[in-house]
């Protein structure tokens, strides 16, 4: 009995591993849902090229500027008040050690002062090869190099974008800086 069970087990397993191959061969793989971007080739003749696409992006780049914080210390002159008479250490024994001997007295402090302070963005790269232009749909590109991305969309002259716009020869470009600098 336990003889006959392992040869149809053995059986069934030659079965399955010699008609899964020829299963697998007849599927046909079709892909639903929404199209993933493609990289830009040959393009069409009323899209921009790659070279166009890179153009734009490094125009918009020209002028692109980041914030930063940063901190200096900034000398203040502060006045001795009443509170900090009755609360120096060193008075009324050692008055020629205390900051405030005497209501109204001056005395200078060093304070820490954040500001803003704009600089440009380091130049893209100039070599086309450094670029990457990825088709996300009819009218729409994603231009890259360097850690930097740009959106840049095709737009008619009826359309008014808040993004910055570049005129080629041909054809209008919106240009939308993502990921700062």
């Amino acid at each position: 009995m336990l003889r006959a069970t392992a040869s149809i087990a053995t059986a069934v397993f030659v079965a399955l591993i010699v008609a899964a191959p020829s299963s697998l061969s007849q599927t046909t793989h079709k892909k639903s849902g929404p199209k993933r971007p493609t990289a830009v080739g040959a393009a069409s003749e009323s899209s921009p090229t790659k070279a166009e696409l890179i153009q734009a992006a490094r125009d918009a780049a020209a002028d692109d500027m980041k914030t930063i914080t940063k901190y200096r210390n900034v000398q203040t002159a502060r006045v001795c008040s009443a509170r900090d008479v009755a609360t120096d250490m060193y008075m009324p024994h050692n008055p020629e050690f205390a900051r405030c001997p005497k209501e109204g007295h001056r005395y200078n402090v060093m304070v820490r002062e954040s500001y803003q302070e704009k600089i440009a963005c380091p130049p893209v790269p100039t070599a086309e090869s450094a670029w990457s232009v990825v088709r996300l749909s009819e009218d729409r590109w994603r231009v890259s190099s360097g850690g930097r991305s740009w959106e840049v969309e095709e737009v008619s002259s009826h359309q008014l974008p808040e993004n910055k716009l570049v005129r080629l020869s041909n054809v209008t470009l919106s240009v939308t800086t993502r990921g700062g600098c």
